[in-house]
């Protein structure tokens, strides 16, 4: 016996279970004496299980033994989890709270039968993102779950996890933090600062090399300097991104960092290049002679055998005026032109790129492509100048001699210069009309969407005037606009309109796709900088687009639609936030990655209650009969139950399954499967009432069936619950039901009269007149004709296409 913790010492365990030192004192005793024996009545609360369950024991059982007379009211007993819990002891007035030991008596706890104890989890279990970098600058991310007690610190944590993956720097240089960067202090209990901080208990805590301070500045212009906490294992060309996102350089290539007048090795760590935290490093500008424009295009020209004139492929001094200059910080000798890194970038236009690729194809499968020399006769790669052989015409330009395409300008037009024409006699067209697709159609069409997918400007290169790419009513409505210029408005926040936002997320898929609007605003959020703005005015514009794009980006991964059953828009999405957001703004990228995981399902979500409906009170009739029929249990509770799974199915429909018309295109109709479901429920509903009436056999039991639905059809009226409402209406006025007169004429005058009003409601005349009046006025919750609204869009959106 165990006089300190008075406990009988079981002789099947090990002495070392029962942690006795060599300084405590044993006592040979017989097992009855000290001991009660009574019987214990304890209310046990099972959190896990939100629940609590009556045991039974004597008092000189272990807790270990009460541990399993607990999990015998469990349902998921055989869950390995359960070896991880215990119980707890809550505090009360006369004792202090706290874990019970396993081997300890209960008696020893001094219980009585009003006590209440609590089965929970002894330990935790915790998944920690190891994201770390090695001395060879490789990086490695995995995940790491442990089980952690509740007096285990965060230090403690982080001694197991370094020691098990063999990082290549000291503990001490590591920190665990959440995912808005926040570090949890290494002498914090890790159980008690995540309740402190409120983190889910699914979620995942991150484990890198602790956060150092680094000043950074351009190169002669000290106003500039920001300080960034930055990982120093992490390899400068990563850093180099950071800080030339933040002051607006969109060519980070085009500059480069120095410290103490040394020029960093970008592909080498802080600590490799003997950068100490607190240091101060430069962003210094090179100079670099932009390439000649269309210079890497004359080889897309030559391909086959085609008598093209080759452009010179030596630079010629005329093409120097389109290079863009910007001042040098350290000044330049001989006034070299160099590029501008805050200017947009002189790219080739992606529809040569297609065009590259179309010739390359048709050369290598023998296809006849043809193209029009400066002379202005029409040639194919294999020299024939017949005009009725069909493929991809380029034309030159006359306004350009030297080359038979135009120069390669930044800004690109917003739409397409690609055209269908006959097969006709050679001639010129007007630029910018240079590339003309012909014959064969099929192939055409392909190499036209493809253009269209690809021919798109930098939302930054875009200088047209917003009067040419944003039309708006008379009231200032939007009425069109290109698809940079609505991207832009999604992003102000000078004139954010969250309606505006909501309309576009849900329309956006008629003209564009989900993964060209992240593309969009990922392309919206990388600020570029006006050499002419000042480096304070520049943070708070960049400032304020980002958070637009942020804002925006959480309106639409909420909703959850686009992105549920898409994972490359997901990883897409993910990759983003991760390796961007999460550096410049790592609170939004918390909420923004708790958003995604949410609707991964990884996450619990928080509870909405916007979809919380007050549901009608149960409604039977007195006495009813064990083997009542459904009819036996009244209008009132027949309705309330078809009210119920209607509003199920109602509550399915998604916004975007009303774009695009949908549910009248057989070729899109997997995008409107729930209009669809529903309106196949309301046939369902239709049939099904009009074949109970009939199944049945007498005049008299068909008259009563009758009574019954319209009484049914009047409860769902009183319940706004037009969907059903009209299903069985529509039943009751077929042509199947309307004619047995014979069984009409036994119905109540007064509930035939009923029926005539309930009729008046849904008649078609003035376009459902009544009946859209009755949905406007009804008192929410409310389901309505959904065939009604579809025809509406539908009118609505014939009339703008003819327009």
């Amino acid at each position: 016996y165990h006089p300190k913790y008075k406990v009988f010492l079981r002789t099947d365990e090990l002495v070392s279970f029962y942690n006795i030192h060599t300084s405590d004192v044993l006592e040979l005793k017989t097992r009855t004496q000290g001991v009660g024996g009574q019987s214990l009545y304890l209310h046990v609360m099972i959190p896990d299980e939100n629940r609590t369950v009556l045991v039974v024991i004597n008092s000189d059982a272990s807790v270990s033994d009460l541990i399993s007379k607990i999990l015998l009211e469990v349902e998921s007993r055989d869950d390995s989890k359960w070896n991880y819990y215990g119980v707890y002891l809550p505090s009360s007035d006369d004792r202090q709270g706290g874990w019970m030991d396993d081997y300890k008596m209960l008696h020893s706890y001094c219980l009585n039968s009003v006590d209440k104890v609590e089965l929970r989890a002894r330990f935790r279990m915790f998944i920690f993102d190891l994201q770390v970098y090695s001395t060879s600058q490789q990086y490695t991310r995995h995940f790491v779950n442990m089980y952690i007690s509740d007096k285990i610190t965060a230090g403690e944590v982080l001694r197991i996890i370094t020691s098990t993956n063999c990082l290549d720097y000291p503990t001490s240089w590591y920190g665990i933090y959440l995912h808005d960067n926040e570090r949890i202090q290494d002498n914090m209990r890790l159980c008690a600062a995540l309740e402190d901080k409120g983190t889910s208990k699914q979620d995942s805590l991150v484990v890198h090399m602790i956060h150092q301070p680094l000043h950074v500045c351009l190169h002669g212009e000290d106003d500039t300097s920001h300080t960034f906490n930055v990982d120093f294992s992490m390899p400068l060309q990563q850093l180099h991104a950071i800080f030339c996102r933040y002051y607006g350089i969109r060519v980070p290539a085009a500059c480069t960092l120095e410290h103490n007048e040394m020029t960093l090795d970008l592909t080498m760590c802080a600590i490799k290049n003997k950068i100490s935290p607190g240091s101060s490093i430069a962003i210094k500008f090179k100079r670099i002679i932009s390439p000649s424009p269309g210079s890497e295009r004359s080889s897309m020209i030559m391909m086959g055998r085609g008598r093209a004139k080759k452009r010179n492929e030596s630079t010629e001094s005329s093409d120097m005026n389109s290079v863009r200059s910007y001042s040098d910080c350290s000044g330049s000798e001989n006034n070299t032109p160099i590029m501008s890194p805050f200017s947009p970038r002189p790219t080739d236009s992606p529809k040569l790129n297609i065009i590259e690729q179309i010739l390359a194809e048709t050369a290598t499968r023998g296809e006849v492509t043809s193209y029009e020399s400066t002379n202005g006769v029409e040639s194919n790669l294999n020299g024939s100048t017949d005009p009725d052989i069909g493929g991809l015409v380029i034309r030159d330009d006359p306004s350009s001699p030297t080359s038979p395409l135009p120069p390669t300008s930044p800004i690109s037009p917003i739409s397409p210069t690609f055209s269908l024409s006959p097969i006709s006699s050679p001639r010129r067209f007007d630029p910018p009309e240079n590339v003309i697709l012909r014959k064969p159609l099929e192939r055409v069409k392909r190499a036209q969407s493809k253009i269209y997918e690809e021919d798109d400007i930098n939302i930054w290169d875009d200088d047209s005037k917003i009067a040419d790419t944003l039309i708006k009513e008379s009231n200032g409505q939007i009425k069109s606009g290109t698809f940079n210029r609505f991207v832009e408005l999604l992003t102000d926040t000078r004139t954010y309109r969250i309606n505006f936002v909501k309309v576009f997320l849900l329309t956006y898929q008629a003209f564009t796709t989900p993964k060209q609007l992240l593309r969009k605003l990922i392309q919206r959020y990388n600020v570029p900088r006006d050499p002419n703005m000042t480096m304070d005015e520049f943070v708070k514009y960049r400032t304020g687009i980002q958070n637009g794009a942020i804002n925006c980006l959480k309106l639409w991964v909420t909703d959850g639609d686009d992105f549920e059953n898409n994972p490359h828009l997901q990883k897409e999405f993910m990759q983003f936030i991760h390796t961007t957001v999460s550096h410049d703004n790592p609170q939004q990228y918390r909420i923004l990655r708790q958003k995604l995981l949410v609707v991964r399902g990884m996450v619990q979500g928080p509870v909405s209650k916007k979809g919380d409906v007050k549901i009608p009170p149960l409604k039977l009739p007195p006495n009813l009969s064990p083997n009542a029929t459904l009819f036996d249990h009244g209008p009132p509770e027949i309705a309330r139950q078809l009210t119920m799974l209607d509003f199920a199915l109602f509550a399915k429909i998604k916004p975007i399954e009303l774009v695009n018309q949908a549910w009248v295109k057989p070729k899109y109709s997997h995008q409107a499967k729930n209009i669809l479901h529903f309106a196949e429920r309301m046939n369902t509903l239709t049939r099904w009432a009009a074949t109970s009436i009939l199944a049945q056999k007498d005049k008299g039991s068909r008259a009563k069936l009758i009574t019954d639905f319209i009484s049914i059809a009047d409860e769902l009226y009183k319940l706004n619950n037009f969907s059903s409402f009209i299903a069985i209406i529509n039943a009751l006025e077929g042509s199947a039901i309307s004619r047995l007169h014979s069984s009409w004429n036994k119905v109540e005058r007064k509930v035939c009269q009923r029926n005539d009003e309930l009729y008046e409601i849904i008649l078609p005349n003035s376009n459902f007149r009544n009946l859209r009046k009755e949905v406007s006025q009804a008192n929410p919750p409310c389901i309505p004709y959904v065939d009604c609204s579809c025809q509406t869009l539908h009118s609505l959106l014939s009339v703008t296409h003819c327009g």
